[in-house]
């Protein structure tokens, strides 16, 4: 694999949090243990409705980054759609907050009632089914040497969560580089 190092010697990742994007948190005027007022960055949270085939099928909670890829990653999960699915479209209307993800394939009417409201903690399949069936290749590789200058590239890559806490990481990495790293209140 090419070192994923930049000019600089930072790591590059093909996709990261952006911890200077204003819209993905909230200013807020907090006490500072002397009493002092000092001002913060929490995560910001907005609703963003979710259909599949102009379908509502669920509510989530967001801090409003890639809403695209949670939606589609979230409608994965859940086994709503496939991982052969074939995505015609995503339609994104932040005002409205709602995503609508077009796949070729007609889908069935009874996957899920939307939640009302809020957010759905409901797992619309079974999320270990075929899990058992998964075998990793006989000639994976895998190296605990990989972890150490993995956790420490991904703790001191600068995140949303390092200046507003409160929020969950996710990296997807080959050997000891990480390649995708995204924060979402819970993604």
């Amino acid at each position: 694999m090419a070192d994923m190092r930049d000019e600089r010697g930072m790591d590059s990742y093909w996709l990261r949090p952006d911890p200077d994007d204003d819209s993905l948190t909230v200013p807020l005027e907090a006490v500072g243990r002397n009493g002092e007022p000092v001002e913060a960055r929490i995560a910001a949270e907005h609703p963003l409705v979710v259909s599949l085939n102009g379908r509502e099928i669920v509510t989530l909670m967001t801090i409003g980054d890639h809403p695209d890829l949670l939606a589609v990653g979230h409608m994965l999960n859940q086994d709503v759609m496939q991982p052969g699915d074939e995505v015609l479209g995503i339609e994104h209307d932040p005002g409205a907050g709602a995503i609508d993800i077009r796949i070729a394939r007609e889908t069935d009417s009874e996957v899920a009632d939307p939640s009302p409201g809020g957010a759905a903690d409901t797992a619309y399949g079974d999320l270990l089914a075929g899990l058992r069936e998964i075998e990793l290749d006989a000639d994976a590789v895998l190296r605990t040497s990989w972890l150490h200058p993995l956790q420490q590239t991904i703790n001191t890559t600068p995140s949303l969560y390092a200046e507003a806490g409160a929020l969950h990481g996710c990296v997807l990495c080959e050997q000891d580089q990480p390649l995708v790293y995204l924060e979402e209140i819970g993604r």
